[in-house]
C-alpha cells in the first residue's frame, strides 16, 4: 500500500542538517575513525563524552559541556539516532541510608532485570496460551515508591541524539515526568510513527518546562519537532546510527547511573 504523504510536519525549502559535522562524513569514515580511537571498537554509552539529565527544581535551562567549559541552552536540538528503555531498583534510597552505587536490579531493555529480585519487569506470557507465566514485577507496580505515586524501580528513556557540533551523539536520559503522560517523550515518538516518520527523519527540540509536583517544583523535558528531513539526509542518519548501534554495547548493572535523586 503506497504511503499516504503527510502535511503534519514542516517541510524547509532550506536543510535543516546541512551545517551538522555529521553530514560531511561518509558513515564508513565514521566506523574506521570510532575503531581507531576506541580499542575494540566498542563502548558503553557512558564513553560518550556528552551525557545529560533533566535538572532538577524547576529549571528551565540545559547545562551542557562545550570546549570552552559548561554553559546554559534553552534547548537541545538533534536528530534521534536511537532510543532504548532502562530500568533501575535500589532497596535503599540516598535518604534512607542507602550508599551511591549500582542498583540492586537493573535492566538495560526494560523487559528482562538481572540482579535481586530480577526477572522479567512487566511479567511473562505463554505465548501459546496467553497465561500468565510469571507476574509483574511488584516494584515496577505504580505506587510501588516509598511516596506511594511512582514505581519503585525507576524506568529511563535513553536517546542518543546527534547534534550540530559532534559526530557522537549526546545521551539525554529522561525520567518518568518527562517520557510518560502527556506531552512525554514516548508519545512525541509515538506520533512520529503515526506519520510514518522515524526518529532520524526529524531535526528534535527539546526544552524544559517548570511544573509544580506534590514535592515541590521540577522540570519536566518537552519534545517537538523543527521539520522533517529529507530522504537523503534521512538515509544519511540512518545508516550512521546503525555504524553506532553496533558499537554501542549493552551496559551491566554497574554501568547504570545512581538516579535516585533526580528532583523528580
Amino acid at each position: 500500500m503506497a504511503r499516504k504523504k503527510s502535511n503534519a510536519l514542516a517541510k524547509p525549502a532550506k536543510s535543516l542538517v546541512g551545517d551538522f559535522a555529521l553530514m560531511k562524513a561518509d558513515p564508513s569514515e565514521i566506523a574506521a575513525l570510532i575503531r581507531s580511537n576506541i580499542p575494540g571498537g566498542q563502548m558503553t554509552q557512558f564513553d560518550l563524552p556528552d551525557r545529560i539529565t533533566v535538572p532538577t527544581g524547576g529549571a528551565t535551562e540545559w547545562q551542557i559541556q562545550t570546549a570552552k567549559g559548561p554553559t546554559s541552552v534553552k534547548e537541545l536540538v538533534g536528530v534521534v539516532l536511537h532510543q532504548e528503555m532502562k530500568r533501575a531498583f535500589w532497596k535503599q534510597g540516598l535518604a534512607d541510608g542507602g550508599v551511591a552505587g549500582p542498583p540492586d536490579c537493573s535492566s538495560p531493555d526494560g523487559v528482562h532485570g538481572d540482579g535481586d529480585p530480577g526477572g522479567y519487569c512487566e511479567g511473562l506470557l505463554n505465548e501459546k496460551t496467553g497465561a500468565l507465566v510469571q507476574p509483574k514485577c511488584p516494584f515496577a507496580e505504580f505506587g510501588s515508591a516509598k511516596t506511594k505515586r511512582g514505581q519503585a524501580c525507576r524506568s529511563s528513556h535513553v536517546l542518543f541524539m546527534m547534534r550540530a557540533e559532534s559526530i557522537l551523539p549526546m545521551v539525554i536520559s529522561l525520567a518518568p515526568k518527562s517520557h510518560s503522560g502527556k506531552n512525554g517523550s514516548r508519545l512525541y515518538f509515538l506520533r512520529l510513527l503515526g506519520e510514518w516518520v522515524p526518529s532520524f527523519g526529524v531535526l528534535t527540540k527539546i526544552r524544559l518546562e517548570s511544573e509544580m509536583g506534590p514535592a515541590g517544583p521540577y522540570s519536566k523535558a518537552v519534545c517537538e519537532s523543527a521539520g522533517e528531513l529529507s530522504a537523503e539526509e534521512r538515509l544519511h542518519f540512518q545508516e550512521i546510527g546503525e555504524q553506532l548501534k553496533s558499537m554501542i554495547a549493552r551496559v551491566s548493572a554497574s554501568d547504570v547511573v545512581d538516579a535516585r535523586s533526580d528532583g523528580e
